[in-house]
């Protein structure tokens, strides 16, 4: 799971990665559920792009994982993906 995020989310070589976060487990044990990743930031725009590479690079690795149907804003403007890691029930 680490090399997915690792190919995924590279705020020094890409600028619309810029000001995005993202937080979670750092390994997943096949058949557990082992925690949310979860990419936040204040441009929309720039958590939809990580997001969604961080499911095609979680795909290509094998990595269970379920995406919340939508983002998520708070007050302050913090856009928010959860991707529900591991396939434990």
């Amino acid at each position: 799971m680490i090399r997915a995020v690792d190919v995924a989310f590279r705020p020094h070589l890409d600028d619309w990665h810029g000001g995005v976060a993202v937080a979670g487990p750092t390994g997943a044990v096949a058949g557990e559920r082992v925690g949310d990743l979860v990419v936040s930031g204040s441009n929309a725009f720039g958590v939809g792009v990580v997001a969604a590479r961080l499911q095609v690079a979680l795909r290509g690795e094998g990595v269970a994982f379920e995406v919340d149907p939508e983002p998520t804003v708070d007050a302050a403007g913090e856009w928010r993906v959860t991707l529900r890691i591991g396939d434990g029930e």
